[in-house]
């Protein structure tokens, strides 16, 4: 894969047309794809948390679980596992529903059924319909754990609300349509990371 400082010259070369995309990719200088060392269920329940509520709250929920995991000296998969973990996980503001969904994928996992090392040598199609065919996991979810778990630099997240926000906003001020996610492949990850970033 070609270096960061690269892609960011790439993105500056093509973005030469689209002046609002050229300035916050030159504002922003470059910026990587920051993996986080967990787990991937432990991922797959910070990602979950975050649907469909603000960014405040989910990282309020998820130092919780952080929490609740550090405190009783138990791993989060664990945590999951236990009679009392309604209680608890509710307790905090996690919905039932998304801890039917959790619970449910934690068994996959623990069983082999859903395993991390297959997921990353499928194609990207291949992998949404791997996923999505948990409940709980939708098209958003797919796109973050793409991202931010297995580093794949050529996902656009057109369902996430900032990305959209943006391409109207592009479009909008464009005499035609300017499709995003073809103009910037094979780094449209990157694209979303500098346009998180300047709404952040």
């Amino acid at each position: 894969m070609k270096k960061y400082s690269e892609i960011h010259k790439y993105l500056l070369k093509k973005s030469e047309t689209i002046s609002q995309v050229n300035s916050l990719v030159k504002s922003n200088g470059v910026l990587t794809i920051e993996k986080e060392e967990i787990s991937f269920f432990d991922f797959l329940v910070k990602t979950m948390i975050s649907q469909q509520i603000s960014s405040k709250a989910a990282r309020s929920i998820w130092k919780k679980v952080l929490c609740i995991s550090k405190s009783n000296n138990v791993k989060i998969n664990k945590l999951f596992q236990q009679k009392d973990s309604y209680q608890i996980l509710s307790k905090i503001g996690i919905s039932s529903q998304k801890i039917n969904y959790l619970k449910h994928i934690n068994n996959e996992i623990f069983s082999g059924r859903l395993n991390e090392t297959d997921l990353e040598n499928l194609e990207f199609k291949k992998f949404k319909e791997t996923l999505q065919s948990y409940k709980g996991i939708g098209d958003w979810t797919c796109h973050m754990i793409g991202i931010f778990y297995f580093g794949y630099t050529n996902i656009w997240p057109k369902s996430d609300l900032i990305i959209k926000k943006f391409i109207e906003k592009i479009n909008g001020d464009s005499a035609k349509i300017i499709d995003l996610e073809k103009k910037f492949s094979p780094y449209s990850s990157i694209l979303a990371i500098h346009i998180w970033k300047h709404y952040d």
